[in-house]
């Protein structure tokens, strides 16, 4: 006996599962096929039917099974018996909500000897909420949720797989950790250097995103960047892959003028970091300061500093502020002015400016605690880094404080500048927190609830880009995706259009499809397979196309999926999202809604 399964299931669906029962030869007599649910599979209407084969072969029974609506994992057995045999089939499945995390955010600031209270608003489904308290020496930075956001980002280009490592580097430094923390702190950032092999190149650079063929001069140095600070903190780093990355950036970028500012400054802090500095290099580039973006100046002072300039630096910075002039060069290279702002921080901390460093930390702490203020992933990591190298020092007394929720009580006492609690969430019901603190200094706490919103509630929205989804069948006549019929193969495609008035840069349009249809790849089994037209890039998944492209402004391009609908009952279809990735003012979002698979 045989039962199948897609590769995931959505929460609240309902789906008839094939079993198959195979006969090895003629008039076996009756057999009982049946079928058992468990966790979060529930079997609806009858678990059991009796079948008499006449002859050897294949027999198909369905069952209908609903899906409960927390995620979670869902189990099944289905069973033959008959002529004094006994077959069984056991099959595991994740249950996914099709919807993203939300996260919110109370925020409270408590002197020496304070008590004061949050209710913490329990908002999603049950069994998809958690709690997470967090208090902190130096003003909040809602670490639980920013690092979430780098973790969980599901794209995987070179810039996103660093930035999602990069701050736990130095987590277990000012956080107070437990073991289990540390090590997955580890693993993450193990695991991305492990994956810097699958970016690099013949000639010792690295590529934006894997099996690409060109390099890319941010992701090169940023690969550098990234693991110098690893190997200097005590993570294994191959030293041939350094090796090549220190002597591909010393020979094509550094000094290639036509590489821009910023990523040229950029490269000489990463040679002078991993102490192979570039000295004529910089001198020739401090004689183009005046030219030169803000962050490329403050940057390079950074450069200078670590090469043990500091009065050189201090004087390319001296009066000179983090923003930029003219707000396209916040677009340079991922850029952002949260970026320009942690890499002044940065270079103040190398020159020991305390003052002008306490007001840079104090304001991106702020923007790292407004859970309205977006940044990328770029801006995360180097916001979080800078916080955290600065908060190293900072810790002052620690923190001493007492905590209640729900009915216990915890004591978070640390030397460090952080600590966090997380709290069991069980229902839906708000939690009050009663925090005080014991300690003599100020304490800022944050409360974030994290949760997911019932499926199908998102609302469409377009900010520069419009969507535009369409069906049809092999034969190019249009049709209706609500209702297939079992078996039916169909193309989507979703068209793109830039409605904004300028280019638009490393978008991604995430389509992510109903587990009652699969997709047909067929670049599988085509070694001379190539991304469509117009997409610099294609991540085909078991159960989603992520499609990455630029965009000029009254562009459009087109992205068609081949699909099946093979399992009959009834799926929810997931919102599709189309962002640019470092530019939250340009997004698009189509709605999820319920499909139906006869």
């Amino acid at each position: 006996v045989q039962a199948a399964l897609p590769r995931t299931l959505s929460v609240g669906e309902t789906i008839k599962v094939p079993v198959t029962v195979i006969t090895m030869k003629d008039n076996v007599g009756s057999v009982k096929v049946g079928i058992k649910a468990m966790d979060k599979l529930q079997v609806i209407g009858n678990d059991s039917v009796t079948i008499n084969p006449k002859e050897s072969g294949q027999y198909v029974e369905y069952f209908d099974i609903k899906v409960a609506d927390v995620p979670g994992i869902g189990r099944l057995t289905a069973t033959a018996e008959g002529a004094g045999d006994k077959s069984t089939d056991k099959i595991e499945i994740d249950v996914f909500n099709p919807n993203p995390s939300v996260t919110r955010l109370q925020s409270v600031l408590l002197k020496g000897g304070e008590t004061k209270e949050l209710k913490a608003r329990i908002f999603g489904i049950d069994g998809s909420n958690s709690l997470q308290v967090e208090l902190s020496s130096i003003p909040s930075i809602d670490l639980g949720s920013r690092l979430a956001y780098l973790t969980e980002y599901p794209y995987g280009c070179i810039e996103q797989t660093i930035s999602g490592a990069f701050p736990q580097i130095y987590i277990d430094k000012i956080v107070e950790c437990d073991e289990t923390t540390k090590a997955k702190c580890v693993r993450h950032v193990t695991a991305a250097i492990n994956r810097m092999q699958s970016f690099r190149l013949s000639d010792g650079s690295m590529s934006y995103w894997p099996g690409n063929k060109y390099a890319s001069s941010f992701g090169t140095v940023y690969a550098l960047h990234f693991l110098q600070e690893a190997e200097s903190n005590g993570y294994a780093v191959p030293s041939d892959l350094k090796g090549s990355l220190i002597s591909y950036i010393s020979s094509n970028i550094v000094n290639d003028t036509k590489e821009g500012w910023y990523i040229r400054t950029y490269a000489a802090y990463a040679l002078a970091a991993a102490g192979k500095p570039q000295r004529s290099a910089m001198n020739n580039l401090r004689s183009s300061a005046n030219k030169m973006p803000h962050n490329a100046v403050w940057m390079l002072a950074a450069a200078y500093a670590c090469d043990g300039k500091k009065p050189v630096a201090q004087q390319l910075v001296t009066g000179l502020a983090y923003t930029e002039n003219n707000s396209s060069y916040y677009y340079d290279y991922y850029g952002s002015e949260d970026r320009n702002m942690a890499v002044a921080l940065k270079t103040d901390i190398l020159l020991g400016q305390n003052e002008e460093a306490f007001k840079l930390a104090s304001s991106l702490a702020g923007r790292l605690n407004d859970s309205e203020h977006y940044m990328s992933t770029q801006s995360t990591s180097w916001a979080l880094c800078t916080v955290f190298e600065y908060a190293k020092n900072m810790a002052g007394d620690g923190i001493n404080a007492k905590l209640d929720a729900a009915g216990k009580a915890y004591k978070l006492s640390t030397s460090k500048a952080l600590v966090t609690q997380q709290i069991p969430v069980e229902g839906t019901s708000d939690i009050t927190l009663k925090i005080s603190n014991s300690g003599s200094n100020t304490v800022y706490a944050v409360a974030s609830s994290t949760g997911i919103p019932p499926a199908g509630e998102e609302k469409g929205y377009s900010k520069g880009i419009l969507l535009a989804v369409s069906y049809e069948d092999l034969n190019h006549n249009t049709i209706r995706p609500d209702t297939l019929s079992r078996g039916t193969s169909f193309i989507e495609t979703v068209t793109v259009t830039n409605n904004s008035p300028k280019l638009i840069k490393d978008i991604a349009l995430a389509r992510r499809f109903p587990s009652g249809w699969e997709i047909n790849n067929d670049r599988v089994y085509n070694d001379n397979a190539s991304y469509p037209a117009g997409l610099t890039y294609q991540d085909i998944r078991d159960d989603r196309v992520y499609s990455f492209f630029d965009l000029g402004a009254g562009n459009s391009v087109s992205v068609s999926t081949k699909l099946t609908a093979t399992y009959p009952g009834k799926f929810y279809m997931p919102a599709i999202k189309c962002e640019a990735m470092y530019d939250a003012d340009l997004t698009a979002l189509y709605p999820g809604r319920w499909i139906d698979i006869e």
